[in-house]
């Protein structure tokens, strides 16, 4: 952190309060979009208004048994905002830890649906939370058939099949990329006949 950030919110700290304090350091974050610690600077607002100690020293389960539903409630808003603020930067691999430790996949699914990559862009991370980690299989296998081929998605969705059939997410996502390839078959074979 910044030291002249660091000696403002120690300014703030002693002239207003840890309240106040704490406000100033998530503003900050939030500006200068460093979300990944806004989170934790979340939380400890959360601690701080339940009157625990606001540096978690312990596991939660250590905190006492009335805040444990509160506090819960407070991870589960602050992974949400984080998440969401990641996704409205276009950085979805990002947000996608957040909504997954909440069990919420449907902002990422909606996020990977509406994405649209730029030429030239580096689409296996996304691929990757797409396709293998289940974001939203469909869009991760058409990810790999436009932009490295038939011979790469054949190759994808082989090994798939070879770890287990529960790897490609259910008959669902089975079905939909093996009638992709056959489309596509389909198209650059009537292409070539045709010309």
């Amino acid at each position: 952190m910044d030291s002249t950030i660091y000696e403002d919110l120690q300014r703030t700290f002693a002239t207003d309060g840890p309240a106040r304090a704490i406000d100033a350091l998530i503003a900050s974050l939030r500006e200068r979009k460093e979300y990944g610690s806004l989170f934790y600077a979340l939380l400890m607002k959360k601690r701080h208004e339940l009157g625990v100690n606001p540096l978690p020293t312990a596991p939660g389960a250590e905190l006492p048994e009335n805040v444990h539903a509160a506090y819960e409630e407070g991870i589960r808003a602050a992974g949400r905002e984080v998440g969401r603020l990641f996704i409205e930067q276009g950085d979805i691999v990002r947000a996608a830890p957040f909504f997954r430790m909440l069990s919420e996949g449907g902002p990422i699914r909606e996020a990977l649906e509406q994405y649209q990559p730029f030429d030239g862009e580096d689409l296996q991370p996304l691929i990757e939370l797409a396709f293998h980690q289940g974001g939203h299989p469909h869009r991760g296998f058409d990810w790999v058939l436009q932009r490295h081929g038939i011979c790469s998605a054949i190759t994808l969705l082989g090994s798939a099949l070879h770890q287990g059939p529960e790897f490609v997410h259910g008959n669902d996502v089975r079905d939909y990329c093996i009638q992709s390839l056959v489309r596509s078959l389909y198209q650059q074979l009537h292409e070539r006949l045709r010309n």
